[in-house]
């Protein structure tokens, strides 16, 4: 009987812990700046933490190695000089780029 009425005084201690004080009253305007103020920061930390990945894998293409088997005897581009020769193909041998042979 003695732990139910311990447990039964540090129960109404705790909730009465959670009783504001007697004067005070809410202000929506004061809640409201915390909560947008908290929205900034957080957008921020998201954006920062979103450049970061990007950055990350951006940075990781100039690593990696196009040839991914263990035992590749032979020299390959990397994935970011690949991409690049993919998009910007070179031009045909004595073709000026831009500029379509006759037919």
């Amino acid at each position: 009987m003695e732990n139910d009425e311990n447990l039964n005084r540090w129960v109404s201690g705790r909730l009465a812990s959670l009783d504001p004080e007697a004067g005070w009253r809410p202000d929506a305007a004061i809640g409201l700046g915390r909560l947008r103020c908290r929205q900034r920061a957080v957008r921020r930390r998201r954006w920062g933490l979103s450049m970061a990945v990007i950055l990350a894998l951006a940075s990781s293409m100039f690593v990696i190695p196009g040839c991914q088997a263990a035992t590749c005897k032979q020299h390959s581009d990397n994935l970011a000089e690949r991409l690049w020769k993919s998009v910007f193909a070179a031009s045909p041998a004595g073709v000026p780029d831009g500029v379509t042979k006759p037919k």
